[in-house]
């Protein structure tokens, strides 16, 4: 759940950012949390690569409450590839 806001550039490739909650759960080897409500902060860009193919590499920083005293933060790095028929 969430916003994402889209900057308009001079070039084809588009900017964008996004705010929003996430619900997850926490496991490792030590810990095994309760599903729990978070945050995320991130950003990308969307570049044409074909008329109908884009690009999407992006950045996001997550954080998820493991337990009442712990908070778990991480950032992800990743690249998709998005299909827009037109």
């Amino acid at each position: 759940l969430g916003l994402q806001y889209r900057f308009s550039s001079p070039q084809e490739a588009e900017w964008w950012v996004r705010a929003g909650a996430v619900l997850g759960r926490f496991t490792s080897d030590s810990v095994d949390g309760d599903r729990s409500l978070g945050a995320e902060v991130a950003g990308g860009v969307e570049i044409p690569v074909r008329r109908t193919f884009f690009l999407n590499p992006a950045a996001s920083i997550q954080s998820l409450r493991i337990s009442d005293d712990a908070v778990a933060r991480y950032m992800t790095f990743g690249v998709g590839l998005t299909y827009r028929p037109r």
